[in-house]
């Protein structure tokens, strides 16, 4: 099953075509859109869970995906 306790996502597109492996990299989940689409999804497009962090936690996040 997917989702979150809450499940309040923000569906979000990178124009990085390696954010997925920097976000592996620096621990920070990105759910892929995949699941969600009856043909191909977009590249580069994911969810990203938020209900059950913090404000410091989402900056932080942020932060380890800019660096």
């Amino acid at each position: 099953m997917l989702g979150e306790a809450a499940g309040m996502h923000a569906y979000v597109r990178f124009s990085d075509s390696n954010i997925a492996t920097r976000a592996a990299q620096n621990k920070v989940q990105l759910r892929d859109v995949e699941a969600y689409y009856l043909g191909k999804a977009p590249g580069n497009d994911y969810l990203l869970g938020f209900s059950m962090l913090s404000e410091s936690s989402i900056r932080e996040g942020i932060k380890r995906l800019a660096s």
